[in-house]
């Protein structure tokens, strides 16, 4: 599976040649899903990079993409409440308002209210600072 990775890059970068438009910032809904799920640490300043890109083309209207980055960067830096607030964007937006985003706006908030149901098993609680000479 992994030797398939460079041949789906190479066909979403392509993609965002002829118009990276498309779908009103889906294929950098893609790439941020895509990046968080690759093996490895992931570039988080490229992840925003493609965050702020989907932002500007679909106006913050898809709820996708608010998961996307939840899942991908917050879940990975255990920033838990920036994985909170991130789903909570999700949840808020009303999938009817926008007819060209409506169907993952109705499918982005049922993984959103999945991940926070699950959100104390997913995000670690931080520890206080260890105490020099005392065992952690």
């Amino acid at each position: 599976m992994l030797a398939r990775i460079p041949e789906v890059e190479a066909m979403v970068d392509r993609a965002l040649e002829l118009d990276e438009s498309w779908g009103e910032g889906s294929l950098y809904e893609f790439q941020i899903t895509f990046a968080g799920a690759k093996p490895g640490d992931p570039d988080f300043a490229l992840i925003q990079k493609h965050f702020d890109r989907a932002q500007a083309l679909s106006g913050g209207k898809r709820a996708g993409l608010y998961v996307a980055y939840s899942e991908a960067v917050s879940l990975r830096k255990q920033d838990g409440p920036q994985f909170r607030s991130l789903l909570e964007k999700s949840l808020a937006l009303d999938p009817d308002q926008h007819e060209s985003v409506r169907l993952v706006n109705l499918l982005a908030p049922r993984r959103a209210r999945w991940l926070l149901s699950r959100a104390d098993d997913l995000i670690l609680p931080s520890r206080p600072p260890a105490v020099e000479g005392e065992p952690r």
